[in-house]
This record gives structure tokens, C-alpha cells and sequence, in this order.
């Protein structure tokens, strides 16, 4: 995590700099950006914990990365990072994360409409309002509203019938572990069973060709042995926090266009510099 001193310097500077001639300087061809949901309305279960963009700001989020990317789908991700085939136009792949029911209301219309193909990542303990995420039931508490009413009648997550709707439009699914623990603070087997589990359970309820996993929370601190160990069933892993390609271009890096700065401009224009920094310092 950056100093706050440092995330403000950055921030200045993104603000400033040119998007155009910073991906040309730089050689940047493919950036993930993620989110986890878009709203108009007061989330309860959500906004306690961070902003989610209203429509508008993703709208212009999206206008953003359609001036100076090209969307591409996960299928073209893979045959970049694992099968090594160049991309020659700058590129984005977008990616939602806790298979909130947003993208299915607001989200995969908005998209289908403008021809971007997206991920999107799901716990299989959340799908179906089977069970809440523990961090969405402690942000309930805290407002004194029931977390199993509001399961119940509000029906937060994804179902599979929405899902594989989704699927038929295009949407790649992919794993985000059983119900979104923090690895860092789990022993590497639990690890293991959580991401296997879940990318099993994907494979299963949704026929695809590629299997994905996006860690829960941060992939910080994740030794070298686990990603051994899972690699025989998934085909490529993906992290937060900026960009990067680990592990033999298996793991890759997302950019949090919800905190890592006020506008998609913000985001993309610190990720692509602190890659810059980190690289030349490496």
C-alpha cells in the first residue's frame, strides 16, 4: 500500500499527464481494470465498505478507456499472456469481482449495448443467495438491518440463471474463491481448497474453455508454492493492485478502478506509472 504522501504525489501527477503519449512512452498493451458493482441507489451491504461509480461516472469510465484502448475478451487475454501473441493496439479487459447482482441489472446491458466483452468473478458460496459475505453482513449490522432478511428479500448476488444468460452474451466466468476469505491470514491448504473448490464449481455449473481465478481481497504474500500447486487446473490467476505479469505470464494484475483514484484517467494514468517506477527500479 502506498504512503498517503506518495498516493497524493501520484495522483497529481496522473491528473496531469497525457494518456496518449504515456502508453506510447511506456509500451503499454493491455491493462484489466475491475470494479465490483454500479449504482445509483444507497447500497446498504456496499457502501459502508467503499463508493461504488454511479452510472454516470462508469459511463464515463467507459468513454475514457474507449478513446485510448480497445475492449478485448478474456479469450484474447490468454493468447497474450500465456500464448505469447502480441496485441497491436493498446488493449482493456474489464472484470467485476463478488458476482453482485448490479451487473446483471445495470452493468451487462450498458455493456452488451456498446460491444465491451467482460469478466466476471464469482464466489460459489454467494451465488444463488445461498449465504452474505461476511464483510456485507458486518456492514448490515452496523446499520441495525437484518442480514438474513435482507438476503432473502433483496437477493444481492447473482443467480445461476442469471449467469448463464449472461454467459450466452458473451460474459466469461470465472472463479473468486468459496466465500472471499483474506489468503494471507488462511494456512496455504485452506488456500488451495478454496480456489480449486470454486474454480471447480465454475466448471461445472458453466461450461467455458478457459478456467480463472481472481483472489479475494489481495494476492500479497502468496508464496510461490501455492501457485505451483493450483496451475495444473487453472489456466490464468489475476491479482489487484496495478499492472504486472507473474509467473510465467499466469498471474496478472488488475487496476481497482474504485479506489485506486477519483476517474478512469486517475486509475489508468498512476497504474501505468507506478508500473514505469517499479520496472525501472527492478
Amino acid at each position: 500500500m502506498m504512503k498517503p504522501f506518495k498516493d497524493t504525489i501520484l495522483s497529481f501527477i496522473s491528473n496531469r499527464l497525457d494518456t496518449k503519449r504515456l502508453i506510447c512512452h511506456t509500451g503499454t498493451s493491455l491493462i484489466l481494470p475491475f470494479y465490483h458493482t454500479v449504482s445509483d441507489e444507497y447500497l446498504p451491504h456496499i457502501h459502508p465498505l467503499y463508493r461504488p461509480k454511479t452510472i454516470k461516472e462508469f459511463e464515463n469510465d467507459l468513454d475514457f478507456l474507449l478513446k485510448h484502448f480497445q475492449p478485448v475478451d478474456m479469450q484474447t487475454v490468454f493468447a497474450c499472456c500465456r500464448e505469447r501473441k502480441s496485441i497491436q493496439t493498446p488493449s482493456f479487459h474489464l472484470s467485476f469481482d463478488d458476482g453482485l447482482k448490479e451487473v446483471y441489472d445495470i452493468i451487462t446491458p450498458l455493456l452488451y449495448s456498446k460491444g465491451i466483452p467482460f469478466s466476471v468473478f464469482v464466489n460459489s458460496d454467494f451465488v444463488d443467495n445461498k449465504t452474505l459475505f461476511s464483510r456485507h453482513r458486518e456492514a448490515l449490522e452496523s446499520q441495525d438491518i437484518d442480514p438474513e432478511t435482507f438476503l432473502n428479500e433483496k437477493s444481492p448476488y447473482l443467480s445461476t440463471a442469471q449467469l448463464k444468460e449472461m454467459q450466452k452474451m458473451g460474459v466469461h466466468i470465472g472463479a473468486h474463491s468459496i466465500n472471499h476469505p483474506r489468503y494471507d491470514l488462511i494456512p496455504e491448504e485452506e488456500q488451495v481448497m478454496q480456489t480449486l473448490e470454486s474454480c471447480k464449481f465454475v466448471k461445472d455449473t458453466f461450461t467455458q474453455g478457459l478456467t480463472t481465478f481472481a483472489f479475494p481481497f489481495s494476492d500479497t504474500g502468496i508464496s510461490n508454492h501455492f501457485f505451483d500447486r493450483i496451475y495444473s487446473a487453472i489456466d490464468l490467476s489475476f491479482g489487484i493492485s496495478g499492472i504486472y505479469f507473474r509467473h510465467n505470464n499466469r498471474h496478472i494484475g488488475r487496476i481497482d478502478m474504485e479506489k485506486y483514484g477519483h476517474n478512469a484517467r486517475e486509475c489508468i494514468n498512476k497504474a501505468i506509472l507506478v508500473k514505469k517506477i517499479k520496472d525501472k527500479w527492478n
